[in-house]
């Protein structure tokens, strides 16, 4: 749990799984903004040539959403 005060400084994420494809969007007003007024990732896994498992979360809406369609 993040206190007060707190600062993340990186993240550390598992290897891609073999199969994995992703995809990151980010949707910005101007170039000069650092924030993205909505952006999406998407990871698929893909499996004798058809999806087999889907992971989309996006952030820009009402609510950040995370779907994990498999």
């Amino acid at each position: 749990m993040l206190e007060p005060g707190d600062l993340i400084t990186h993240v550390t994420l598992p290897p891609p799984v073999p199969g994995n494809r992703s995809f990151y969007l980010k949707l910005r007003d101007r170039a000069s903004y650092e924030f993205a007024l909505a952006s999406a990732a998407v990871v698929v896994n893909v499996e004798d040539g058809r999806i087999a498992r889907a992971r989309i979360a996006w952030v820009g809406s009402a609510r950040s959403l995370e779907i994990d369609a498999g």
